[in-house]
């Protein structure tokens, strides 16, 4: 099921808990996009309706998409894509109300393309993919936690919401940074992991697409198995379970890596969660 989003009115998003279907906002173009309205803290609250849409791409949207858009009524964008994808694929808004904000995080290198070339062209297996993004994921979350660090301090504003945050594919760098967001917010680990997965199935038509050869990437080499291209266009629980490892490797544990690296004292963390939890 998925909530049906209309330009009249923003009811099809119910206050109160959400399984994590009901929570797609349906679009085709993007289609990682949902919100995180309904997700349950430990404590029996819930993320409250209107604030926060996680996504992929909404750069160059098509008009409709845009339209549809339109109904979120939202204050602020979030881009966390780098400079460099940024440029190519630049913001096209027709609303001028709408204030984007680039918190780049080049996690790949300022030519993530480049980059994608050389490990397909040097890897043997889609293991070896795998294992690359997995200690990607290890270093985006301390290399980069600045940047998480300036974003999770940006939604103490009330200015900040209703707010759509995005990079490329709306799965890691923007999965980790929800990861981050609910962990503070005192979201049961499962229910994390559920989130952070929900990506394989938003994105099932387009992981197959280009799997299969039915889509092709432009910069794609010759001769790459396209098996290759399953572990870098999907997520896995594995590469969650080692941003968190890291973590607790770097700082001891979540509570001292949210103070030392995110910069979030205890008083801060609870005007996030008043900011955007509600009564269950």
């Amino acid at each position: 099921m998925s909530i049906e989003i209309t330009d009249e009115s923003l009811s099809g998003f119910p206050s109160g808990a959400l399984c994590k279907h009901q929570r797609h906002i349906p679009m085709g173009t993007p289609h990682n996009l949902r919100t995180l309205a309904g997700i349950s803290t430990q404590d029996g609250r819930d993320i409250a309706a209107g604030k926060l849409y996680r996504s992929d791409s909404v750069a160059q949207l098509s008009g409709e998409s845009e339209k549809r858009l339109s109904a979120l009524q939202l204050k602020v964008v979030t881009d966390f894509r780098s400079s460099l994808e940024q440029k190519n694929t630049p913001h096209q808004w027709s609303e001028n109300n709408i204030d984007i904000i680039h918190r780049p995080i080049p996690v790949m290198g300022d030519n993530g393309r480049v980059e994608l070339m050389r490990v397909l062209q040097s890897v043997d297996s889609a293991e070896d993919v795998a294992h690359w993004l997995r200690e990607l994921y290890r270093s985006m979350v301390i290399d980069f936690s600045h940047v998480y660090a300036e974003w999770l301090h940006s939604l103490l504003n009330d200015d900040s919401y209703p707010q759509l945050y995005h990079c490329t594919a709306g799965k890691d760098r923007t999965g980790v940074a929800t990861a981050l967001l609910l962990k503070l917010l005192g979201v049961a680990d499962v229910l994390i992991m559920d989130d952070f997965l929900l990506s394989n199935e938003l994105s099932a038509e387009y992981i197959e697409a280009r799997t299969t050869g039915k889509v092709a990437f432009s910069w794609m080499p010759e001769g790459v198995n396209p098996d290759f291209l399953r572990p870098l266009l999907s997520v896995q629980k594995e590469f969650l379970e080692a941003t968190f490892s890291h973590i607790n490797e770097e700082c001891g544990s979540f509570a001292q890596y949210a103070k030392q690296c995110l910069g979030m004292t205890s008083k801060e963390i609870s005007q996030l969660r008043k900011n955007l939890l509600v009564p269950g």
